[in-house]
């Protein structure tokens, strides 16, 4: 008997073990499935999270074309004026169907030697970043611009370091650099603009270098009609386009006179209109 029982209880645990097995296989298995689960929602959701943040990433303007049928312009900046007045120089030559999209966050920003290498530094940057987002398969391009005033007397300083130097100096520490008595007042606005093809990656360069076509103005503005309150301009307002014939500082000229210089004078924006209307796009 006592064989049998301990033969009884070994069968007696054995069943044990099985159930206990059983119900370990089976808890396993509820485990996996919600594991599989929970991984297929973390994966739904990692897929509308980042489609939520491509539609965050690109602002675009408003337009009545079909996006199959148009290249879109990724303007590498945030900021709104900029791509206001890149809208203004394409609805000037007819190109009012091309649409345009600015970044939601600003790119690093490089220090660099000259204007045109800091635009072609946004501009590679930007496509990187573009492509990464995989721009929702439509055929686009990445436009970045960058400007900055260069005056003669200084060897073509503040250049590329403009913005630094706005807060920093400033319209009166440039005229104390000059002094009333400096015979070389020459300036002129750096600028380039560069566009990179989203597919090929050709780069298309748009740049004004050096071409001193005004002045720096031996006094501060008078009138401030614009710029009165705004350090980050306050290079730009002492500067006179006296090729443009302009005889005061842009801060100082009509609204009207101001817009007028905006549209005509030379400028890679009109330039990049220009080739954007010969491409057809």
């Amino acid at each position: 008997m006592t064989t049998r029982h301990s033969s009884t209880r070994s069968m007696s645990h054995h069943r044990t073990h099985a159930v206990s097995c059983s119900h370990r296989l089976v808890a396993s298995s509820i485990l996996s499935t919600r594991h599989d689960t929970m991984r297929r929602r973390r994966r739904q959701h990692q897929h509308r999270h980042q489609k939520a943040n491509l539609q965050k990433t690109f602002a675009t303007t408003p337009t009545t074309h079909d996006d199959a049928e148009r290249r879109t312009i990724v303007f590498a900046t945030t900021n709104a004026g900029k791509a206001a007045r890149l809208r203004e120089h394409l609805d000037a030559v007819g190109c009012v169907g091309v649409e345009i999209a600015t970044l939601s966050e600003e790119s690093v920003e490089t220090q660099r030697d000259t204007v045109r290498a800091v635009a072609l530094d946004k501009a590679r940057a930007a496509t990187a970043t573009v492509r990464r987002e995989r721009f929702s398969g439509r055929d686009f391009c990445v436009v970045a611009h960058d400007c900055g005033l260069v005056v003669r007397a200084l060897n073509g300083f503040p250049g590329p370091y403009t913005k630094d130097f706005n807060f920093k100096v400033g319209g009166v520490g440039l005229l104390r650099l000059l002094t009333d008595e400096a015979e070389d007042r020459a300036a002129s606005w750096d600028e380039t603009l560069v566009c990179v093809d989203g597919t090929t990656g050709e780069e298309v360069v748009f740049s004004r270098e050096f071409v001193y076509d005004g002045e720096v103005a031996k006094e501060m503005p008078k009138k401030w009609t614009r710029w009165g309150d705004a350090p980050e301009r306050s290079v730009g307002s002492v500067f006179v386009p006296t090729a443009f014939g302009f005889r005061e500082p842009l801060a100082d000229v009509s609204e009207e006179d101001y817009q007028r210089f905006r549209r005509e004078s030379p400028s890679v924006w009109n330039e990049f209109a220009d080739f954007v209307a010969s491409e057809g796009w």
